[in-house]
């Protein structure tokens, strides 16, 4: 099985993620199978795969077809009748295979019965989630082509949105990821969900992290530059703080959005 890096990432946030859902007038997800928590321990490496193995004494015959030099295995197995809505250390085995990257084990997995949306993982996130905040925009269109639903609501008001606007990237990836933000827009995608306690919104994420191109699509789209965070920051005011001046002036005088901000859900 090869590494998921990603999942680390998304280990350390389950805890906030669950605190979040608390927050008075969030979103609060309808009831929805999910992958239970698995606490982190001490000999528990998530960068080494058998340390992996060794604390999931009990993973699924699946979890070991995981790989890009195991695709003809794992279709053996799914072609056995192996299920493949199941979960791997608090994560559907599809999440953890659209966080590597590796469209085509994605592909193998939702031809094989995967569902794009089920099982959340221990947060309440999708598949489309983990890939999104993994930067893996190939395997996120694939499972939006497949049905992933990109108004899912995960814990705190978790959004697909707002795990792009989050993904830590590299400047080069500016470009995909914003092209990646108006699919997402232009499939119903709510613009301007703020994210549980915090209150952040993706345009927020994005003026913070100076993604200039991010911060005028979202605003195109109707995302309001006037929200507060729970210490009454604006977009303008991370844009500022961060030393992010081009992106500050964009924001102190916004174009017309050019669409209505899509209802969330």
């Amino acid at each position: 099985m090869t590494c998921r890096l990603s999942s680390v990432f998304a280990l350390l946030c389950v805890a906030l993620c669950q605190a979040c859902a608390s927050e008075p007038g969030a979103i609060r997800p309808v009831p929805f199978e999910r992958c239970a928590e698995v606490a982190a321990t001490p000999d528990l490496d998530p960068f080494d795969p058998p340390s992996i193995v060794r604390h999931w004494k009990d993973a699924p015959r699946i979890a070991y077809a995981l790989g890009s030099d195991r695709h003809d295995q794992l279709r053996s197995l799914l072609a056995a009748g192996e299920n493949p809505n199941v979960c791997l250390l608090g994560f559907s085995v599809l999440a953890l295979s659209a966080s590597s990257g590796d469209v085509e084990e994605v592909r193998i997995l939702l031809d094989g019965g995967a569902n794009p949306d089920l099982p959340r993982d221990a947060s309440g996130g999708t598949p489309l989630m983990m890939a999104l905040q993994s930067g893996r925009f190939e395997a996120a269109r694939l499972l939006v082509a497949r049905g992933a639903n990109v108004r899912a609501v995960g814990d705190g008001n978790m959004t697909a949105l707002y795990q792009l606007a989050w993904a830590l990237l590299p400047a080069s990836s500016q470009p995909g990821q914003v092209a990646m933000a108006r699919e997402l827009l232009d499939e119903g995608a709510a613009v301007d969900v703020p994210m549980g306690v915090p209150r952040m919104t993706p345009l927020m994420l994005a003026a913070s992290r100076g993604n200039r191109p991010l911060v005028e699509l979202l605003l195109a789209r109707a995302a309001d530059p006037r929200g507060q965070d729970f210490k009454g920051r604006t977009a303008l005011d991370f844009a500022r703080d961060k030393g992010h001046p081009d992106v500050a002036a964009l924001l102190s005088s916004p174009p017309t959005s050019t669409a209505s901000a899509p209802s969330s859900r």
